[in-house]
């Protein structure tokens, strides 16, 4: 018996040890596996189209949207895409001549204020000609990801990571009207204007962004305004992640897009998991959130993270009681005014929360200042110079060496083995209002990446 005649289910697993060797994905090992006969090739077929197209990263340009049509068009592979990690394309587009005109007005025989006004002219066209090439981009793009949509039926998944501020060009009209956060925002309206053409409702959108708030280029709030069709179509959205930018203040009707965040979440009542977060201007995020805390309610809500938030005390306190059905729960860099206190909240989290298997709360400030646990802060360690090696075959295991940090007084953890409602009474009877404001130790945006209160 020669290799082709072996069953099409030994084949499979063969195939997919190739791919799934030692814990990495090697799609070209099964290429390679598959190019032997026909009779390997048609075997192995849907292992191969789940591992290639299962999950794809796609950048939103011609040439990348030109790939996903024609994996979308095929019968065979199309079918097999349900998760969709795009990222925005920055062009980079400067107009033809522009460098060569911009170098000779430095170093031509014009004194400093005509150099100044030639600069500001090209710095003007420039920017002028690149708006024009981004609103003809965007229009193209969508048109093809709607074609992409519409022939995927397996999709279930759209993950739309937050762009990284730092070192992100500015100068353009666009990016002077919409902030820092014009990149993740293009993405995130290109995406989600198309959904309402769908052949699939998504369960899952993200808006990846790793726990860095202030360095990320979150969403517009302006951009979650959505037409009754998206609303339809998001409706079915198990798994939620947000970042949202609040850095654009040319946007004058505040009333009307304080609203925008609640009525998005309103339109998804089989949310599960919800991880919203902010970027910036705590102001106006207390407007935002304010809706939210106050009137909406996710009856199938189980996984609840929120960050970098600054909201009124009693409106959180009524949202979280609203959501005692949460087995998870999160909440870093928070800021609670008014009279209702974070220990009120804790003592509710411990009397009527029991389904709750997880706990964390960091960098919780009360009216402008910190709050600090005693003596039940966070401790961690570090084992990084550790040697890796078996502590059955090594004698002195217990001896290497573990770097211990002391407690980290602004954060608190519990897990299920713990006694999560016991435990979440301590806290709240360790807890204590110091008399350091709010303002991070770090500046954000620094190597250091986030909002960071030092231990």
């Amino acid at each position: 018996m020669n290799l082709a005649d072996l069953p099409t289910e030994l084949l499979e697993l063969t195939g997919h040890h190739l791919i799934h060797h030692r814990g990495f994905k090697y799609v070209s090992d099964m290429l390679a596996f598959r190019l032997v006969c026909r009779a390997i090739t048609s075997k192995t077929h849907e292992t191969f189209a789940r591992a290639a197209f299962q999950s794809l990263i796609v950048e939103l340009s011609s040439p990348s949207l030109n790939r996903l049509k024609s994996i979308a068009e095929h019968p065979a592979f199309g079918v097999k895409v349900e998760q969709l990690k795009f990222y925005d394309e920055d062009s980079g587009y400067s107009p033809p001549g522009y460098l060569e005109f911009l170098v000779k007005a430095r170093s031509g025989d014009l004194d400093v204020e005509e150099q100044a006004r030639v600069e500001e002219f090209l710095n003007f066209a420039g920017a002028e000609q690149e708006d024009k090439a981004f609103l003809q981009r965007t229009a193209s793009d969508g048109i093809m990801l709607l074609v992409c949509f519409q022939r995927m039926r397996s999709l279930r998944k759209i993950d739309i990571p937050a762009i990284w501020r730092s070192g992100r060009p500015q100068g353009s009209v666009r990016r002077h009207l919409t902030g820092n956060g014009e990149s993740t925002t293009r993405t995130y309206s290109t995406i989600v204007s198309c959904l309402a053409y769908a052949q699939q409702r998504p369960k899952e959108l993200l808006t990846d962004w790793d726990g860095c708030t202030t360095c990320s280029e979150g969403v517009a709030v302006q951009a979650l305004y959505m037409t009754p069709e998206i609303k339809l179509c998001i409706a079915g959205l198990q798994r939620l992640e947000l970042l949202l930018d609040m850095s654009d203040e040319h946007f004058k009707n505040q009333t009307l897009w304080h609203s925008y965040l609640a009525a998005l979440l309103c339109a998804t009542p089989e949310l599960r998991k919800l991880k919203l977060g902010f970027c910036r201007d705590w102001e106006d995020i207390a407007h935002v959130f304010a809706p939210v805390a106050n009137t909406i309610h996710l009856p199938q809500l189980q996984d609840l993270d929120l960050q970098h938030i600054r909201c009124d005390g009693a409106a959180l306190y009524s949202f979280l009681l609203r959501h005692r059905g949460i087995t998870r729960l999160s909440l870093t860099t928070l800021q609670v005014t008014g009279s209702t206190s974070f220990a009120q909240i804790l003592g509710a989290l411990g009397d009527g929360f029991e389904q709750l298997t997880f706990f964390e709360c960091s960098q919780i400030a009360q009216n402008d200042f910190r709050l600090e646990f005693e003596t039940l802060g966070l401790v961690t360690w570090n084992d990084v110079w550790a040697p890796r090696t078996d502590p059955r075959a090594d004698k002195d295991f217990l001896n290497s060496f573990v770097s211990v940090r002391k407690p980290d007084r602004y954060t608190v953890r519990v897990e299920q083995w713990e006694g999560v409602q016991s435990r979440i009474k301590s806290f709240r009877e360790d807890l204590r209002l110091s008399s350091k404001p709010c303002e991070p130790d770090i500046p954000p945006g620094s190597f250091q990446g986030d909002y960071v209160w030092l231990p």
